[in-house]
This record gives C-alpha cells, sequence and structure tokens, in this order.
C-alpha cells in the first residue's frame, strides 16, 4: 500500500542538521526540547529567542521595553547619517504622506521625485544629467537591467 501524505509513519523527520560547532538543539527554548511559546507570529532570526522588544528610538540608541538604552549598531546607513525619531526629518515625510505616499516610477513622476532628481544632477556639476528614483537597493538592479537591454554599447 503506497505511503499517503498525511500518515505520520511514512513522513520523514523535518529536523535540520546542525551547523558545525553549533550545538544542536530544535527550534525550541535555548538547549531543551520544549517549543517556545509567543503570541507573536514573527519568525525570529534566532528560531529559539526572541529578541528585545523596541519602544523608541532616538537619535543612535534604541530604547527597550525593559528600559535598557542600546547603542544601534545595526540600524544601518539611515541611522548613522540621519538617527532615530528626527524631527527634521519626520516633518519632511509627513508633508510628502500629505501629497501622495508612492507612486510606480515607470508611469508616474512627483515632484519630489523631481526635485531629488535635480539636486543629484546639480551635486555632479551636470555629470550625472539624469536620475531614476527607486525604492530599493533590489529594484535598482532590476531597473539595472532594464536601462541595459535598451542600451545599445
Amino acid at each position: 500500500m503506497p505511503p499517503h501524505a498525511d500518515d505520520d509513519q511514512n513522513v520523514p523527520s523535518a529536523r535540520i542538521p546542525p551547523i558545525a560547532g553549533e550545538p544542536t538543539h530544535d527550534a525550541t527554548t535555548k538547549n531543551s526540547k520544549t517549543p517556545i511559546t509567543t503570541d507573536s507570529a514573527v519568525l525570529y532570526a534566532k528560531m529559539n529567542s526572541k529578541p528585545a522588544a523596541a519602544e523608541s528610538g532616538m537619535g543612535c540608541y534604541i530604547q527597550t521595553a525593559d528600559g535598557k538604552r542600546i547603542l544601534d549598531a545595526s540600524g544601518g546607513a539611515a541611522v548613522a547619517v540621519i538617527g532615530h525619531n528626527n524631527v527634521r526629518v519626520k516633518n519632511a515625510i509627513i508633508a510628502q504622506l500629505d501629497k501622495i505616499a508612492y507612486c510606480y516610477a515607470p508611469f508616474f513622476t512627483t515632484e519630489a521625485a523631481e526635485k531629488l532628481a535635480r539636486e543629484l544632477s546639480a551635486s555632479t556639476h551636470g555629470r550625472l544629467p539624469k536620475s531614476f528614483i527607486v525604492s530599493s537597493g533590489m529594484y535598482t538592479l532590476l531597473v539595472d537591467l532594464r536601462i541595459w537591454s535598451q542600451t545599445d554599447f
């Protein structure tokens, strides 16, 4: 008789082999067989422990729910250059949101995109005459491929 998908005896173990040098334990509480119980639907980076809860941020610091103030060394370029809770940035975001939050660049342009492109061009003294404004690095790669496919080299 062939095995059935719902027949537990014929389903191979879902256990993932450990990485060399790491202690062996399941996706459970640290070094135990008891699963983590949480009301969160978030899949944490370390499945056997819940990260600290960030409650607020100011400048380059994060305030956790349990009152710790931690230097944010993982926030990336935005935190390093702008910081958390920057009033000037918040006001600029609100002003833009009051106009339009987002539109698809290949179909529409915005006052903010036009202004940014002019500023980028001016900052290079015209050596960068045009810019295509996108929202992420991944989208940048897709646009690069699209432009490359339409250009004769």
